[in-house]
């Protein structure tokens, strides 16, 4: 089979569910990767010719130059901070689909929902502050670092303060967050 639809989601998405029946009853060859049974697929990738072969879990799939779309479902790149540690085969696991999710990023000619590199940038905010100001929004001043004098120094009054990115740490059986600041 070579699908002109490309999902890529989890196996306990049900809108994923959904659409896929509707591409099935629309008889729209697509197929659908959920990222908690990768390990139970065998790729094959080249990135020259833009060929995907998928076989496993009844698939047998070619995906071409000429896949038409992709819809990259639940974007947001996992992070480790679950309510039990993860054994070494469900880290390699998550780090193996997030590496196959930018690698799916050969398939630049089709029409992505939630394209990786896109929302990389749309998870990092010193881009979000960037694009905002681009297109005339006003933006606090901001300064990025980690040293604290000189972001101390770099403001009269008071600032907020933030993590780069959601701070979800395990301390035994704790889970950690942080807040915004306000110093």
């Amino acid at each position: 089979m070579t699908p002109r639809v490309l999902i890529l989601s989890s196996a306990y998405d049900f809108s994923a569910d959904l659409v896929a029946l509707r591409l099935r009853d629309l008889a729209v060859p697509f197929l659908r990767l959920n990222r908690e049974h990768v390990a139970e697929y065998r790729f094959s990738m080249d990135p020259v010719s833009q060929t995907l072969v998928v076989r496993g879990r009844e698939v047998d799939a070619t995906v071409t130059r000429d896949l038409r779309s992709v819809w990259f479902r639940q974007p947001v790149f996992l992070r480790n901070a679950p309510s039990d540690a993860l054994s070494p085969e469900q880290q390699l696991q998550r780090s193996q689909w997030s590496a196959f999710m930018r690698a799916m990023s050969i398939f630049d000619t089709a029409s992505w929902m939630n394209f990786p590199q896109a929302t990389y940038l749309a998870e990092c905010k010193p881009y979000q502050l960037l694009a905002a100001h681009r297109c005339g929004f006003r933006v606090p001043r901001s300064v990025i670092g980690n040293d604290a004098s000189t972001l101390k120094s770099s403001f009269e009054t008071r600032m907020a303060l933030k993590s780069l990115d959601t701070v979800l740490l395990r301390e035994g059986s704790d889970c950690l967050f942080t807040y915004t600041t306000i110093a």
